[in-house]
């Protein structure tokens, strides 16, 4: 079994970086970490309902078709 831990993330400015994974070292407290910062400029978060609470999906441009009306309108408000 593999456990994955993803976080995503909307910045309140604009990111200019190409749409990749970008290998992140960092040090925190003297242990070495590597992350993978997976920045996408055309990926957006969708507040839905799953199993009858709310969750949050990504979806990207292309898929915006695929929402109902309700998780559309949300989008154009972010």
């Amino acid at each position: 079994m593999e456990l994955k831990v993803i976080h995503s993330v909307e910045l309140p400015f604009i990111l200019n970086l190409p749409n990749d994974i970008y290998e992140i070292k960092l040090d925190i407290n003297g242990a070495n970490y590597q992350i993978h910062l997976n920045v996408s400029n055309t990926a957006y978060k969708v507040i839905t309902t799953y199993q009858g609470k709310e969750a949050y999906i990504i979806v990207n441009e292309d898929e915006i078709n695929t929402l109902s009306e309700k998780e559309k309108k949300i989008i154009e408000k972010n």
